[in-house]
């Protein structure tokens, strides 16, 4: 397990990731493309659309991150920052669709949602500021 920390070590498996999210991103704009009349007259097919086609870009580019070679502290940071930023521009949609469709609070799995989208970039930072030797197993 010494090689965890390592993201050279996960090269192959982020090179699969990021040519699978490139080809279901391609086909979601595709679906979406071929049915945009649909998905124009209702507001939450328009939402879904861009929510889903955003967080697989997302994930391509936290993909590509992981490629680049950098210190696995900067991948950390990078990562934190590119998932708070996907967050808010994720969760600010479905928040305001829920506040006009409850006329209320958002639901409790908003917020567990949100939270655990923050605890694993904070874990992510975490793991990437410790060094691999301090690892007991």
């Amino acid at each position: 397990m010494l090689n965890a920390y390592h993201p050279e070590s996960w090269h192959e498996l982020y090179v699969t990731l990021g040519g699978a999210l490139a080809a279901l991103t391609g086909l979601l704009f595709v679906a979406t493309s071929l049915h945009i009349d649909k998905v124009a007259q209702t507001p939450h097919w328009a939402r879904r659309s861009f929510t889903n086609t955003f967080a697989l870009i997302v994930a391509l580019i936290e993909s590509l991150l992981v490629l680049v070679p950098q210190p696995a502290q900067w991948l950390g940071y990078q990562l934190i920052a590119l998932n708070l930023v996907a967050l808010v521009v994720l969760m600010l949609p479905l928040i305001r669709s829920w506040l006009t469709a409850v006329k209320g609070l958002p639901p409790l799995l908003l917020f567990f949602g949100t939270g655990a989208w923050v605890v694993g970039a904070a874990g992510g930072q975490g793991s990437s500021s410790m060094p691999a030797a301090a690892c007991s197993w």
